[in-house]
């Protein structure tokens, strides 16, 4: 299966928004893109508990945006526990292993990672330190967009991400993009029976090309230590499922899709940035909705006010 681009490929789903307008045919809404908007390149701030959440939970995403020429800065938390070796790794402390596994699986996707150097063998807390580094981070950078773990999560590690990447998001432009990523629980045993997050409710969804999940496979291979086989079952699993799930409830939202990744969008007001909207996929699913009206000339909002 060879999918389009989702900027020349129609979709049909049951409401309408984020830059989109619908135009019935044949007694179906087919939604297109509007014309007309300027592309730029954006630079996105991915933070990230763990060495393997991005390459494992939203590596379509990440592919598809570098394949687009947008900038990527991956920040990785932690690589491990303090002290622990992996014997059969010749012993070596595990993050010295884990650090050397990312840096080739994310050349796989085409992205450099980068590491919080004093956070090696510690867990992601959320303190002063750690506030000061992100704000540093998001200085420097000036993202369009924050990628990040949802916050409802089992994982101590990924919801101290969550609120790292949120409180910067927050203070930025009410419209500064901030796309949350699903994952879920990789063990052999557990990646059938246990959710890793609740409260998911996706706003958006990624058709996975099969060039892409081919690249995703390649990349989370490169994680050895964290047995990427099991890894992969896990994430093949949910993949499948969520895009079952539209099929049965949706059967003319994306076909032929087999597999997606699934998003939620938690912008404080505006429009989904048409760079985004050219990958991502609104849900079919009628969502509610807060009401946000804004004035520009008091927020400095450019994108304009939407409900």
């Amino acid at each position: 299966m060879t999918l389009r681009s989702p900027s020349r490929a129609p979709f049909v789903f049951s409401w309408v928004h984020d830059r989109l307008f619908a135009v019935p045919i044949g007694g179906f809404f087919v939604a297109t893109k509007k014309k007309g908007r300027v592309m730029q390149k954006l630079r996105i701030l991915a933070i990230t508990g763990h060495d393997d959440d991005l390459t494992l939970h939203c590596g379509g995403l990440i592919i598809e945006l570098l394949e687009r020429g947008h900038e990527i800065t991956p920040i990785i938390m932690t690589l491990g526990q303090r002290g622990q070796r992996f014997p059969q790794f010749g012993n070596g402390l595990a993050w010295e292993v884990r650090k050397a596994e990312t840096r080739a699986a994310y050349a796989t996707m085409g992205m450099t990672p980068n590491f919080v150097h004093t956070r090696y063998e510690q867990e992601c807390d959320i303190d002063a330190r750690s506030r000061d580094e992100m704000k540093r981070l998001v200085a420097d950078l000036e993202p369009h967009m924050f990628l990040a773990h949802w916050p409802v999560d089992v994982n101590p590690d990924h919801r101290a991400g969550a609120v790292l990447a949120m409180e910067p998001a927050f203070q930025r432009n009410v419209n500064t993009e901030l796309i949350f990523f699903k994952p879920h629980s990789a063990g052999r045993e557990t990646a059938m029976t246990r959710p890793q997050v609740t409260c998911f409710i996706p706003t958006h969804y990624l058709p996975l090309r099969e060039e892409v999940i081919e690249i995703k496979r390649r990349s989370v291979i490169h994680h050895v230590s964290q047995d990427p086989e099991a890894m992969l079952i896990g994430q093949q699993k949910v993949q499948e499922e969520d895009a079952e799930e539209l099929r049965a409830h949706f059967p003319n939202f994306l076909p032929g899709v087999t597999e997606v990744e699934a998003y939620i969008r938690g912008n404080r007001a505006g429009a989904l940035l048409p760079e985004l909207a050219d990958i991502l996929y609104p849900t079919p699913y009628l969502l509610p909705r807060s009401v946000v009206r804004h004035d520009p000339k008091v927020y400095g909002v450019d994108a304009p006010s939407t409900l």
